[in-house]
Formats: C-alpha cells, structure tokens, sequence
C-alpha cells in the first residue's frame, strides 16, 4: 500500500530563510565595535603588564607592601602577557586567514602585512621569554607584545569603520526604496602596496639574519629576523584606509549618494563623466508604445503579428505590445518556434515565415530590407529620445514601433 493509502504524509519542507543582509551589516558593525574594546582593553592589560618591573622597583620605596603584593604578578608576568597576546591574536584569527592565505597566493595586501609583522613580534617574545628566562618571571628580555596589542587594536578600530560605513550604505539603499540591498557589505579590498611591504620585508630579514649569522652570531641574527618584518609594519596601517572610506562615505551621504562598494570610491578618483543608464534607473522601467507606424497591413495586424512574435517574452517591452494588442482586441497567432536574443530581439516562426522584433542593426545584419520611409521615421523618433524596434515577416521590414519610458518624478531635482 501507499502511504497515501495509509494515511501517512510527510511534513511539507520549510522554506529556506535568506538571511536579512541589513541585519547581517548590524552584527558585523556590532561584533567589530566589540572586537575593538575588547583589541582596546587587552592592550591596555598588555602595556601594564609591560611596566610591571619598573612598578616593582618604584613602589616598594612608596608603599613597602607593595612588593609582597606584586610578586606573584611579576614571577608570572610573561607568561600572562604571553597568554594575552595569543588571545588578542585570537580574536583577529580572520586578519591571519586572510593575510597569510593572500600572502600564499603571492597576492598580499594591507592584512598580509599585518600578520606578518605581529606573528613576528609573538613569535620572538615567546622564543626570548622561553631561552633567557625558563619560568617567564618578568624582568628579563624585552618583549614586542605592546606594539603587536597595538597594531591589532588600530586595525580593530579601521575595521570597525568599515562596518560601519557598510551599515550606513545598506540604510541608504533600504531608505531609497529603489534599489536592492547587496548581499556583499562595503568592505576593503586590501592595498597592494602594504602587501608587496610584507613580502620585501621577508626576503630583508632572511637575507639580513643569514648576513648577520655569517658576520655575528646565530643570536643577533635571530633578532633581525624577526625585527625586520616588525619594524615594517607602522601601527597605524589598520586606520588609514579604512578612515579614508568612512570619510568618503560619510561625504556622500551629506550629498545624497548611495555607495555600494568600495570599488565605487576608487573608480570615482578618476571619473570625469558619468553616463547613466535610463531604463529603471532615471525612468520607471514601464515604457509604452508611442507610435506604430506600419507598412502594407493595418494598425491591428501589424500590432497583432508583433504581439504574436513577443507572446513568450516576459521583456517590459513585450509586456507593453501585449497591452496594446489587448486594447486593439487582436488574437495571436500560435508559435511553432520562438528564440530571444538579449540586446537584439526576438524572432519566432509563424505560419511558416519567420517573424522578428528587433534592433535595426540586428534586422540589417539578418539581411532584412528596410524601406527608405522607416530609415527616416527610426531617425526622427531616436531623435525625440525614443526606443525604436522594427517588426519583421520573412526578409522585409513590417514597420516599427516606438517606446517611451516615462522619468520618475525625483529625476529632474537630482539631475
């Protein structure tokens, strides 16, 4: 038996939930204000821990408990910097898949160098910390872990501007009402220049440290291995180009643009003319027939063999002849055939001729005759600005028809 016959029916899937790409810009902004207090704080616990030993050697002239009181910190001091440093790194694991994995592709950009530079500064920290003092007490080497704490936080911020610039975008085109919210947020596609730092940085420090094992020792040249991709890399990176966007877009929204991307902004510094496309963009993307203008067949056969033609396209220009063909109350004529191509036309085969609505360019290159009258009525109505198409049986020009695509109403004022 069925389980239609015992009475059994499955459960109707559940439609798949597309993500809200606003709500989705929300949380990035919200968890990149998080990652940078947080960026913020730990480098601040950091830079603390970092002045521990001199705190120990002050204090106890001030307050002689304070020694007492400070020991346990100060005999675990790096290992604690060492364990908020790794978090810190942590929390920015994306800046390291994305650096490092660009840096493999020999594509490197503005987080390639990022991640060089402070894995550099963890790496030769823990390796001084674990050589010269084997219990991590504080008050031995010098470690880099402020500046890499730092470094993260500025990109941490920078990062944050970003969503929020992305946000502000996503609003505008929710505001707008006109255009689709991208499903891609505004964000940086990275700077080469940064990128080839970080490589010309690496092959630096190797050639250095195996100069410097040769003239030296293996220990100082250990040192400049790892501080020649450090000293590359300026703290204030992470800000610089994530500030310009924000700026750039904080300037567009006082002007009433829109930004969808940041390719946007880039392309703009060397733009000098904008050509805008008109249909759905400045007009309201529902044209409507102006003129027919037929040769040898009436008005109602000449829009009848056209509807027929676009009977099986979903086009706005299509949707326009068959409202047409339904207030002159034609009847189509059945397809045995039909074949759109995008930017030229249609054509379908009817009653045996092929039958086409198209391009005049697309009609002359189908070695379709077009007589001297239509040439100067195309002439007259592209010159009113009006979307002029030929309607075509077999290898002779029917007539055209002309369509005008009303402006919205806001157009003039923003034009």
């Amino acid at each position: 038996m069925t389980d239609e016959e015992l009475g059994l029916t499955s459960a109707p899937a559940k439609p798949a939930v597309e993500p809200d790409p606003l709500a989705t810009a929300r949380c990035a902004s919200r968890w990149s204000l998080v990652s940078f207090l947080l960026s913020l704080l730990l480098t601040l616990a950091l830079a603390a821990l970092a002045a521990l030993p001199e705190l120990t050697e002050i204090l106890p002239s001030i307050l002689p408990e304070a020694t007492t009181r400070l020991e346990p910190l100060r005999r675990w001091n790096g290992l604690a910097a060492s364990a908020l440093a790794a978090l810190l790194m942590t929390i920015h694991w994306r800046i390291y898949r994305q650096g490092i994995g660009r840096l493999l592709h020999l594509t490197p950009d503005d987080s390639s160098l990022i991640a060089v530079s402070t894995l550099a500064a963890f790496l030769f920290s823990v390796i001084a910390l674990a050589l010269t003092d084997p219990d991590l007490v504080s008050g031995g080497p010098s470690t880099w872990y402020v500046p890499l704490g730092i470094t993260l936080s500025l990109a941490a911020l920078g990062r944050f501007a970003f969503a929020r610039a992305g946000l502000k975008s996503r609003e505008d085109l929710v505001a707008a009402e006109a255009l689709p919210v991208p499903d891609t947020p505004l964000a940086s596609v990275g700077s080469s220049l940064p990128g080839h730092v970080a490589i010309f940085s690496l092959v630096t420090a190797l050639i250095a440290s195996i100069a410097w094992a040769l003239l030296d020792s293996v220990s100082v040249a250990s040192a400049v291995l790892f501080a020649i991709p450090v000293a590359a890399c300026p703290g204030a990176l992470g800000l610089t180009e994530a500030l310009s966007v924000w700026a750039a877009v904080r300037a567009a929204r006082a002007n009433g643009l829109i930004l969808r991307d940041q390719k946007a902004i880039e392309a703009a510094a060397d733009t000098d003319t904008i050509v805008l496309g008109k249909t759905g963009l400045l007009t309201a993307g529902k044209p409507h027939i102006t003129d027919l203008v037929p040769e040898g067949l009436t008005n109602q056969a000449f829009i009848g063999l056209a509807a027929s033609a676009e009977a099986q396209s979903y086009h706005p220009i299509a949707e326009a002849i068959a409202d047409q063909a339904i207030r002159a109350h034609v009847r189509l004529q059945r397809l045995a055939a039909f074949n759109e191509l995008p930017g030229e036309g249609v054509e379908a085969l009817i009653s045996g001729s092929t039958v086409r609505v198209g391009t005049k360019e697309w009609l002359e290159r189908e070695k379709v005759r077009i007589s001297a009258n239509l040439l100067t009525k195309f002439d007259q109505l592209t010159e009113k600005g009006k979307t002029v198409l030929f309607v075509s049986r077999g290898s002779e020009a029917k007539g055209l028809i002309a369509f005008q695509d009303d402006l919205r109403p806001e157009v003039p004022e923003i034009l």
